[in-house]
């Protein structure tokens, strides 16, 4: 069960930048690095946490929302990086202070362990992540076009999960964007539907998850009352009202735990 000892905030999600801030005990990581620095650290401090006690930083990909920050935050504040070895090869960091690893890897940190997961989308290579800590486990599942049954197994053992919710089809497919960017959203190795991700979060409340936060909402082609109304929706019917649904703001923290 999660209790006073797990924090876990968006600090901001969507296209123009990601990053996720997760307390365990005293073991403060942060899960990508997007936007820019000074976004990050104003994040950082608006929840009253300090830029300079984060333990380490966990990248998902090499995409710019997820790591536009990182250089700068990490020469300003030398702090240890993970990330696989494919997006390490398309990544700035401070090589002494980065550790690479294989797509799938587990470290422990004071007061957690992190794992990762492969996640299907059109990078160098993309993980997940679940936390596990004495206050409960936490799932990180974004920038992914389809679950697979790997995904879905290692969310279940979840309380909370992060969860991406990225566009509402309808919208996205009268909307502004060209045919091949249409087509590569919409594929296995896009991005998560509204309608997807409802039954996702209705299959994790299944499992006990209890908590999940719709992230990575896309800013033209999805609203925070369409990505909530599909979830609330499916874990409603499916008998699971009782559990706390959250929408990431784009630009400012939001508190899951």
């Amino acid at each position: 069960m999660t209790d006073a000892g797990l924090r876990v905030v968006t600090l901001y999600s969507g296209s123009k930048g990601n990053s996720i801030y997760i307390r365990a005990g005293d073991t403060r990581l942060l899960f990508d690095a997007g936007m820019n620095c000074s976004a990050l650290c104003r994040s950082l401090r608006e929840i009253g946490e300090q830029p300079e006690l984060i333990d380490a930083v966990y990248i998902t990909h090499e995409h710019s929302d997820h790591i536009a920050a990182l250089e700068v935050f990490q020469r300003r504040y030398p702090v240890t990086v993970h990330m696989t070895a494919p997006t390490a090869s398309a990544v700035r960091c401070a090589e002494a202070l980065t550790v690479v690893h294989e797509p799938l890897f587990s470290v422990s940190e004071r007061c957690c362990e992190v794992s990762s997961f492969v996640t299907p989308h059109d990078s160098r290579m993309s993980v997940g992540y679940i936390i596990r800590t004495d206050f409960g486990n936490v799932g990180i599942a974004t920038d992914l076009g389809t679950v697979t049954e790997e995904i879905a197994e290692s969310l279940a053992f979840c309380d909370s999960v992060v969860l991406e919710s990225n566009h509402d089809t309808d919208m996205l497919r009268t909307g502004p964007y060209p045919p091949a960017l249409k087509a590569r959203i919409m594929s296995d190795y896009g991005h998560l539907s509204n309608d997807v991700s409802s039954r996702v979060a209705a299959y994790l409340a299944s499992c006990g998850v209890r908590n999940i936060m719709l992230a990575h909402l896309s800013e033209h082609n999805n609203t925070p009352e369409l990505a909530y109304a599909a979830s609330r929706r499916s874990l409603d019917e499916a008998g699971y009202s009782f559990v706390r649904l959250a929408v990431a703001d784009r630009a400012k923290p939001t508190v899951l735990l």
